[in-house]
């Protein structure tokens, strides 16, 4: 009966987000009117150009649709990638995603030069007040899972 009692106290509802990769290229009203009818609790998408902020804020209302950007950071140097992610993050904030996904880092790092990173990207994600996934994914540091459970 413990296990029976404990599953009926637990709720979960599934959010599932359409990314805008592989959608045709078309207007962002019409995206939205396509996620929102097949479905989709949110939209997933990569840097908008800052042109667009104001009326994908305004579709995400109209549509009622959860926003999670997605983000990569860029530079040559440690300090450059960790001012893009500052960068990002803040211009992100605005749209209160419900988290922010982000290709991270550098597979060229040394696992010292990447434990830096994280512990600074860390700091930076509670300086702006958002939650970050940090994407497995090839070139950056998750790129394999012997790297990524190390510095986990």
């Amino acid at each position: 009966t413990g296990i029976a009692q404990i599953a009926g106290k637990i709720l979960m509802k599934l959010i599932v987000f359409r990314h805008n990769w592989g959608l045709p290229d078309l207007p962002w009203e019409l995206k939205f009117q396509k996620i929102r009818q097949a479905g989709y609790s949110g939209i997933e998408t990569g840097v908008l150009k800052t042109a667009d902020y104001p009326q994908f804020q305004e579709l995400l209302i109209k549509y009622n649709l959860l926003f999670l950007p997605q983000i990569y950071t860029k530079g040559l140097t440690i300090e450059d990638h960790l001012a893009s992610y500052r960068e990002q993050l803040e211009a992100m904030r605005q749209f209160q995603p419900i988290r922010v996904n982000c290709h991270s880092g550098s597979d060229a790092w040394t696992f010292d030069e990447a434990k830096q990173f994280y512990q600074k990207a860390l700091q930076i994600e509670n300086d702006v007040g958002l939650r970050v996934c940090h994407e497995t994914h090839r070139g950056r540091s998750f790129y394999n899972p012997w790297t990524t459970g190390r510095l986990l």
